[in-house]
């Protein structure tokens, strides 16, 4: 749910999901789930949808506390009886229309023909990685040297961009030289012209321990960036075999989903006041099979990642920078760094001065998130339990309205409540 212009003044009554709880009415509630959960309007429900839409706000309620009436509401009355809250829209990027903006054959001719068919396979060829696939998941994959010792590999997902070739130097930083490296290269936000959709997240994880075992890689620290960090979150969430041994979340997406920072920043933001701010949103926000993966091709209920599903045998980094527009980096810190996240494994790497992906150009931002990293990868080589990170601080607190904004627990199938566009 976010706030229209005339009811921004009252910012520092709200939490980063946009609007207060105290401030929903009834209506507001039923407008979104409809439109969430059945993808329709409240008037074109059945009565069967409308009754099982009521019962899940009887039970939001019941967990949360009841929300206010408008004028002329009557309980028990069917949903679109129920009036909505001046000056309040609801976001909902799976249902609403992909918001994206057109741009020329031109554009892709350089972004696929340029990018994916000649810069890539450049970079990684000298990185010394190969391109292999696993049905139809690609990735680059650079081998050990003859007669090196055994050590977990790096498994790294990208996020929106141009594919895996820009961050190629960063791995290898990350990396000892006897450390095998999975690239996962996701065509679908790549930049490519017709790309196929993304795998679901079942098939993305088996495809991906599929590809490991080939490999004969029985354990692997998981790296994702930005979007790559719900790829990440449902290969971990799946390791059946025990192969993940640790996970990186570099300015993740998939934590606190819930929050409408993330959609309302990178689906519904029109905010051009600088070049930079253009640029990003024509190039990534704005681009349209990106748009789709967004709000069409990714279950965020099953993206988001909860303290509650770290453990202390897999330790867990999570960075994120102080600038950060499309997450909600102090929320973030305040749930991932309480001491209740540090019992499960998790620690927060906190860049003062960084935003979303600024650790790729700056150098100082990122030779500390390689430390964090190469620090993660030799904590998860002990079988985890341990991970000393700087720019911890002792007084940070989980907020405890995080479950209770998301129906007071784990998002499931009638606790789906909360952002999940992005």
């Amino acid at each position: 749910v976010g706030l229209s212009k005339g009811r921004k003044g009252r910012a520092a009554e709200l939490s980063a999901g946009g609007v207060a709880y105290s401030d929903l009415c009834v209506g507001d509630v039923y407008d979104w789930l409809a439109a969430t959960f059945f993808g329709a309007s409240r008037a074109d429900l059945t009565p069967a949808q409308d009754r099982e839409m009521r019962e899940m706000v009887d039970k939001l309620e019941a967990a949360s506390g009841a929300l206010r009436r408008m004028p002329g509401d009557v309980d028990g009355a069917p949903s679109r009886a129920f009036a909505t809250s001046p000056g309040i829209r609801r976001y909902c990027a799976a249902a609403d229309a992909v918001r994206w903006r057109h741009r020329p054959l031109s554009y892709y001719a350089v972004s696929h023909g340029v990018g994916a068919a000649a810069y890539t396979p450049c970079v990684m060829r000298r990185a010394s990685f190969e391109r292999r696939k696993e049905e139809e998941l690609t990735y680059w994959y650079r081998p050990v040297p003859a007669g090196s010792p055994p050590t977990e590999a790096l498994v790294f997902v990208h996020g929106i961009g141009i594919g895996p070739a820009p961050y190629a130097s960063f791995l290898g930083a990350c990396a000892d030289e006897g450390t095998p490296i999975v690239a996962v290269e996701m065509g679908a936000f790549s930049q490519r012209l017709f790309p196929c959709a993304p795998p679901s997240p079942d098939r993305f994880a088996a495809l991906l321990h599929a590809a490991l075992g080939r490999l004969g890689i029985e354990r692997a620290v998981l790296v994702g960036h930005s979007l790559g960090s719900t790829f990440v979150h449902y290969a971990t969430s799946r390791d059946g075999a025990g192969r993940v041994a640790g996970v990186a979340l570099l300015d993740p997406v998939a934590c606190l989903l819930h929050h409408s920072t993330t959609t309302g920043e990178f689906v519904y933001s029109s905010n051009q006041a600088s070049l930079e701010e253009a640029l990003m949103d024509y190039l990534f926000k704005k681009e349209l099979w990106s748009s789709i993966v967004v709000s069409r091709n990714l279950p965020w209920h099953e993206a988001s990642l909860w303290p509650a599903d770290c453990s202390p045998q897999t330790p867990t980094l999570v960075a994120v920078g102080a600038r950060d527009l499309v997450v909600a980096p102090t929320r973030v810190r305040a749930a991932f760094g309480s001491w209740q996240a540090r019992l499960r494994g998790v620690r927060v790497l906190w860049m003062e001065q960084g935003a979303h992906g600024s650790w790729l150009a700056d150098e100082a931002q990122g030779a500390e998130l390689v430390a964090a990293v190469r620090s993660l990868r030799r904590e998860a080589s002990r079988g985890g339990r341990r991970l000393r990170l700087p720019r911890l601080r002792a007084n940070e607190r989980a907020d405890g309205g995080e479950r209770a904004a998301a129906v007071a627990g784990k998002p499931g199938t009638q606790q789906k409540l909360g952002d999940l566009g992005i």
